[in-house]
């Protein structure tokens, strides 16, 4: 039933397709804190290591996890750019030296966030 639950999570396509536009072009990874057998299901199920390194799950990385995903990534914080939903955990990102912007994913305006990118990246990263 469990694994059913899990191959049954909405994928969010719109942003989806963004990633898929920025693969090669910047460094794309996922942190989350989704319990780490529902992430290795959607992982295999959705072919995401392909398009996202590092996938970070909270649990395993513990209370550092925006550094220590900086490092898997090989990049130094002010190198990163964190997208999330959650004011708080922009905030913690923040005070590791990430740079961050918050996508309301109950809106999922894809369209509001390719046009912040595109600023902050330039349009050509993402044609």
């Amino acid at each position: 039933m469990l694994d059913a639950a899990f191959r049954s999570t909405p994928m969010n396509e719109g942003v989806l397709a963004l990633a898929r536009r920025l693969r090669g072009r910047v460094r794309l990874g996922i942190i989350t804190d989704n319990k780490a057998d529902r992430m290795d299901c959607l992982r295999a199920l959705h072919g995401l290591d392909a398009w996202f390194d590092p996938i970070v799950v909270s649990a395993e990385a513990g209370a550092a996890i925006f550094e220590h995903a900086c490092r898997l990534a090989g990049l130094r914080p002010a190198q990163c750019l964190l997208i999330d939903n959650s004011r708080r955990n922009l905030d913690t990102a923040a005070a590791a030296g990430l740079a961050t912007l918050f996508h309301d994913d109950a809106r999922n305006d894809v369209a509001a966030l390719r046009g912040v990118l595109e600023r902050r990246l330039g349009a050509s990263w993402l044609a």
